[in-house]
């Protein structure tokens, strides 16, 4: 038999390859693409909607907003009357707290003399009684020892 050799040859030119893998990597990237515009496409319906949900909610708000700042604009207006009336009325309620507390120092001052003079009230009364008290417990003292001695004789 005979025996042939097949030799084949492939040849491929640079510029082919290239082309082949760049159309490979624009197909792939149109893939991508294609995908995010999707994703981006729901996400865009979303937002839509929610913004239909919330947009009568804000119109409302949006009404309201002349109502509030009128609001806004009384309320500071009668604090700056408030403060007015604070600022004028201050000095007398200054002058009536220190009113007060001079004479809650002088009622204290005055206190602590009673009872400085009621201790000394206190301490005279029981130094007078404590001394026939003394006495009596110098007698009683006494006469339990005479008892003392009498027993301790007729023992004997």
């Amino acid at each position: 038999m005979l025996m042939q050799v097949f030799t084949n040859t492939v040849t491929l030119e640079l510029d082919s390859l290239w082309r082949g893998l760049l159309s490979l990597v624009g197909a792939a990237v149109l893939v991508i693409l294609a995908y995010v515009l999707i994703k981006l496409v729901g996400t865009i319906n979303r937002l839509n909607k929610t913004l239909d949900d919330v947009t009568p909610d804000i119109k409302k708000t949006v009404g309201q907003l002349p109502k509030t700042i009128e609001h806004v604009n009384q309320i500071s207006s009668n604090v700056v009357d408030l403060t007015d009336d604070v600022v004028t009325e201050l000095p007398a309620i200054l002058t009536a707290v220190s009113e007060v507390s001079h004479t809650a120092s002088s009622l204290a001052v005055a206190a602590s003399s009673i009872v400085t003079e009621v201790t000394g009230i206190v301490t005279a009364v029981l130094a007078f009684i404590k001394r026939p008290l003394a006495s009596a417990s110098v007698v009683r003292d006494v006469m339990h020892g005479v008892k003392t001695v009498k027993r301790k004789a007729k023992k004997k």
